[in-house]
């Protein structure tokens, strides 16, 4: 590739550092965001829906064993709620990872869903994020939040 200029993620090395902390462990209240709108949320929202049946504490707990040193050097970690949120809205709505950082930016039940107390207009992530974040949960890992998905949708009809 000559002539072109790739552009390189710097990955840092996590031993002994704690990169990760997490305080929106669990789903907001629709009366905390609605405060925040110029109008109300619909609470029968698809997003809002899926974000009740989410473990939102396991994925936290599954996603911060990424992040085992003690540490704090270095940026802090994207949360927990971002992360896989975000790879849930790609996954669902079939979206590049360039459209799915442009949709949540656009959408207030998605900046619900992944944990967002009020609607902004700044990208949340640099999509190359998404790279991360994939690596960050591995397919055993979701077969287990998803199957905690499923067992929280049955208990709740």
């Amino acid at each position: 590739m000559q002539g072109k200029r790739q552009k390189r993620v710097k990955i840092f090395a996590f031993r002994g550092i704690n990169m990760y902390s997490e305080n929106n462990i669990n789903q907001i209240q629709m009366k905390e965001m609605n405060g925040k709108y110029k109008y109300d949320l619909n609470p029968n929202n698809r997003w809002i829906i899926l974000g009740k049946y989410i473990p939102w504490k396991r994925v936290t707990e599954i996603y911060s064993e990424n992040f085992v040193n003690n540490k704090r050097d270095g940026k802090r970690a994207i949360s927990a709620r971002v992360a896989f949120g975000a790879l849930m809205i790609k996954e669902i709505k079939g979206l590049s990872d360039e459209e799915t950082v442009q949709e949540i930016m656009e959408s207030p039940y998605l900046q619900y869903f992944i944990g967002y107390k009020e609607f902004t207009h700044k990208q949340p992530f640099d999509p190359s994020m998404m790279v991360h974040f994939r690596k960050r949960f591995t397919p055993e890992m979701l077969k287990e939040i998803n199957e905690l998905i499923e067992e929280n949708k049955n208990k709740k009809k």
